[in-house]
């Protein structure tokens, strides 16, 4: 089930090379704790305890290198509403082994100045930034996809293909999927960009979701733009093909020393109806948490389903001291077609006791608007914050 294969190419050595084997240890437990007011249960508290450890080998020599890397992990989660008093309904997921990564990797020069990388197994892949495809490491056993990941580099020109299957078993998530992202990019001392065009396709059983659109980074000195913009069809048979779409830009400056402080603006649209449908855009293997904060509800795609809902985020990045981080975003969630439905504030602070152990405290909240709360029936407040200890060398990738 777990496939670990070199895939042969070309390439010449000069020397014997040099061989490495390095151990990948990381442990990480979580607390976390969230309520939400003003339900029909009245006050839901939800506390959650997890634990994730991995532990793995990577090995490389010349153009060859491979990676296994087992995780264990395991949660504990008690739901009590003020309503109904009975006493916490809790749910636990015993401890279990599996493969989080388990990989071989061949890299080098083909042909000319053709280079080319080919990696085959299990991966912890990221695309771009993370909104299509992600790691989504943050979840409690992160995102990992079985697959091939083969790439092309020639000048400044760039091709990505990646064929993959979701080793989720649930079976509402799709179970195949590829996708190819191919553009151009240039790096200098005056500047840094990329284009690239990226075409993510999903099957949903006897569905095909297509997802297409360009991205664009670029940087100069402090100042950092981005944007990237995406339409959705998802394709059934002989009905109407629903169509939905994403755009996001993103502008952010650096100040001080070593980015001392980064801040940035961000503007998120999503939007469900562009040919009259009620299905919203969804990611599809998506960072559940960096874009929108931890209660998500922009990248609910139940939210944006017929009317579509925008995002303008204030996100800033502050290094107090050389160990000590405070990241701070506050969004205003407005949906296109009745106003705003409220504000998230996003606070995280991390401290790195050592290069090898950090602390990370996080508190979320939602303040929902009074007409969403009329319309949707959105909660007045949610909150959730956690705790969290990590300690190890994050694998290589």
């Amino acid at each position: 089930m777990y496939l670990l294969a070199l895939i042969g190419g070309q390439a010449a050595a000069q020397e014997v090379p040099e061989e490495t084997w390095q151990p990948l240890v990381m442990v990480r437990p979580r607390f976390s704790t969230g309520f939400t007011e003003g339900i029909a249960l009245g006050v839901l508290t939800d506390r959650a305890v997890t634990h994730r450890a991995r532990l793995g080998l990577a090995y490389s020599r010349g153009v060859a290198s491979a990676q296994v890397v087992t995780q264990l992990a395991s949660g504990w989660n008690c739901v009590d509403a003020a309503a109904i008093d009975t006493g916490c309904d809790y749910t636990f997921v015993p401890p279990g082994v599996d493969f989080f990564e388990g990989w071989g990797r061949l890299q080098g020069d083909l042909v000319g100045k053709l280079e080319g990388q080919v990696t085959a197994g299990r991966l912890a892949i990221t695309l771009h930034d993370g909104r299509l495809i992600s790691t989504d490491d943050f979840s409690w056993d992160g995102q990992p996809i079985d697959g091939v990941h083969a790439s092309w580099g020639l000048g400044n020109f760039h091709w990505n293909v990646l064929t993959y299957r979701n080793p989720d078993p649930n079976p509402r998530r799709f179970r195949g999927a590829a996708s190819t992202w191919l553009g151009f990019g240039h790096a200098n001392a005056l500047h840094d960009w990329t284009f690239d065009w990226t075409a993510v396709t999903d099957f949903l059983g006897e569905d095909v979701r297509v997802t297409v659109g360009p991205f664009f980074s670029w940087q100069k000195g402090r100042l950092h733009l981005q944007t990237e913009m995406y339409v959705q069809s998802v394709l059934s048979g002989g009905a109407d093909a629903p169509i939905s779409g994403l755009a996001s830009q993103v502008v952010g400056v650096t100040l001080g020393p070593e980015r001392l402080a980064v801040f940035k603006v961000r503007g998120d649209v999503s939007a469900g109806d562009l040919n009259g449908s009620e299905n919203g855009f969804t990611a599809p293997l998506g960072d559940s948490y960096r874009f929108f904060g931890h209660l998500g509800l922009f990248q609910n795609a139940a939210s944006t389903a017929g009317r579509g809902v925008g995002d303008l985020a204030l996100l800033s990045s502050i290094s107090v001291h050389p160990r000590l981080v405070f990241e701070t975003d506050l969004h205003q969630i407005s949906f296109l077609d009745s106003g705003s439905a409220g504000q998230e504030l996003d606070v995280l602070a991390r401290y790195h006791v050592s290069p090898f152990a950090r602390v990370e405290v996080g508190v979320s909240s939602f303040f929902s608007s009074e007409a969403s709360r009329a319309a949707y029936e959105l909660s007045p407040i949610e909150s959730t914050q956690y705790f969290q200890l990590e300690v190890g060398a994050p694998a290589a990738r």
